[in-house]
C-alpha cells in the first residue's frame, strides 16, 4: 500500500532514477537518495522541533541557512556524488527548511521563548545521522518504513507552509526577534 502511494506521490516530486535510489531490504525506494534525504529528513527534523525552545541566534540562522544554500550547488549534481552524500545534502536542506518554516509557528505559540538554540541544531544533526543509519538497515519491509516517513515529510512541509501562510496573513506570527 505505502509503496503504491509513495510511487504515485513521488513521481511528481522526484526524477526516480533507479540508479540513484537506495535499495533497502531488496526493494528500491520510490525516490532517489537526495529526495529521500529531503522528505524523510523533513519528518525526522520535525521530531526535533519540540526541543528547540529558543530565540534564534545569528550563528544558528547562518548555519541553517547554509544547510539550505548548499542544495543550490549540490542539487544540480555538478560532480559524481555517492548516494550517502546526496542523501546528506537533501537532509541538511530539509533540516534548514523545517527550521525556518517552524519559526513563525513557534513565534505564534510562544512569543517569549527561552532555552538554547543549540538544542535545535543538535536535534537536527541527530535527525540527519539517524537517516543515514536507517537506510542501511537491510530488513524486509524497511523500504516501506522509509517511504512512509518520506510521505510524512511531504505532509510536514505542506502543513508548515500552509500554517505559515495563515499565520502571516492573519498577523498572528509575531514579530521576529533580532539576533
Amino acid at each position: 500500500m505505502s509503496a503504491d502511494l509513495a510511487g504515485a506521490v513521488f513521481k511528481y516530486l522526484c526524477h526516480q532514477e533507479a540508479d540513484r535510489a537506495w535499495v533497502v531490504g531488496g526493494e528500491a525506494l520510490a525516490l532517489c537518495a537526495r529526495c529521500t534525504g529531503v522528505y524523510a529528513g523533513a519528518a525526522l527534523a520535525a521530531l526535533a522541533l519540540p526541543f528547540g525552545r529558543f530565540e534564534p541566534s545569528r550563528r544558528i540562522l547562518w548555519l541553517f541557512g547554509a544547510a539550505m544554500i548548499q542544495m543550490g550547488v549540490l542539487g544540480f549534481n555538478p560532480f559524481f556524488e555517492p548516494a550517502w552524500l546526496r542523501m546528506l545534502s537533501g537532509s541538511m536542506f530539509s533540516a534548514g527548511a523545517v527550521y525556518f518554516l517552524w519559526l513563525p509557528v513557534r513565534a505564534a505559540l510562544r512569543p517569549k521563548g527561552g532555552g538554547r538554540a543549540r538544542n535545535s541544531l543538535l536535534a537536527a544533526a541527530a535527525a540527519v545521522l539517524v537517516l543515514q543509519v536507517i537506510v542501511h538497515i537491510n530488513l524486509r519491509g524497511m523500504a516501506d518504513v522509509i517511504e512512509t516517513v518520506a510521505l510524512a515529510g511531504v505532509g510536514i512541509f505542506a502543513g508548515l507552509a500552509v500554517t505559515d501562510i495563515i499565520l502571516i496573513a492573519c498577523g498572528c506570527a509575531g514579530k521576529p526577534q533580532r539576533p
